[in-house]
């Protein structure tokens, strides 16, 4: 995410400076509590591309629930091959299509939080009973059911990510067979990196949240403190850890 979204940002920026204005690239996508959220979010240009050239002449939801589930696999399939012709992309794209596949079936009708369908159902009693003495639309409710699926939908997309970044089919299935076991020869960076590098990213998300959720208040903390603070972090992290020199991870598509 920071090496792509960091290179949309610079290009952006460097735009603007000479008057011209392109459009976001990510939107906070690590906010998302959903698939079908975080492709909304994350590298717009190339979902929306992929949703007006390929998924919408497809069909897209117009020809019923069978073939948009189709359309959704075929197009993120075929997104994970724009990224090279090599197995790992297509099993990566394959996942994605899978996962908001069965998203958009599960929230449709068989979610186990779409209560509607559920009460009509037998055990619609017993949740009927239940939720006569705990109040399901409680807003204490609803924050820990966004906050479930916010915890899923980052680690899934996060254990997706391995089947992108690997070298190979058989690298993906030792790191999980090592992580299921305990035992693995891979090796992360030191854990003085992801510490900073990870607080920055997290800080980058919160900043979204308050913008998103609470716009009075990110603007009054923009003016005296969280701007600031996130920008001596930036400098911090630059002299002190800048790294070997690379290019970005994304500059190879």
């Amino acid at each position: 995410f920071a090496d792509f979204a960091g290179y949309s940002l610079i290009a952006i920026g460097l735009a603007s400076m000479f008057g011209y204005r392109f459009p976001t690239n990510f939107n906070f996508p690590y906010l998302s509590t959903s698939i079908t959220e975080f492709w909304k979010r994350w590298h717009m240009s190339l979902s929306g591309w992929l949703r007006d050239y390929l998924y919408i002449p497809l069909g897209g939801n117009r020809k019923g629930p069978g073939r948009t589930y189709v359309n959704l696999f075929l197009v993120m399939f075929l997104g994970g091959l724009w990224h090279g012709a090599e197995w790992k992309f297509a099993l990566w794209g394959s996942l994605h299509g899978l996962a908001l596949a069965a998203e958009r079936l599960g929230m449709s009708k068989f979610s186990i939080l779409n209560f509607k369908f559920w009460m009509k159902e037998p055990p619609g009693r017993a949740i009927t009973s239940i939720s006569s003495s705990f109040n399901i639309q409680h807003p204490t409710f609803k924050i820990a059911v966004t906050i479930v699926k916010w915890v899923f939908t980052f680690h899934l997309v996060t254990a997706l990510w391995l089947t992108f970044l690997m070298p190979d089919i058989a690298s993906i299935g030792a790191f999980f067979k090592g992580a299921c076991s305990g035992k693995t020869s891979f090796s992360g960076p030191p854990i003085f990196s992801l510490v900073f590098y990870g607080t920055a990213v997290i800080l980058y998300h919160v900043w979204g949240w308050l913008k998103e959720h609470r716009e009075h208040f990110a603007n009054h903390l923009s003016r005296s403190s969280l701007e600031p603070m996130l920008h001596a972090i930036m400098i911090f992290l630059i002299l002190t850890n800048p790294g070997a020199p690379r290019g970005f991870i994304y500059f190879q598509f």
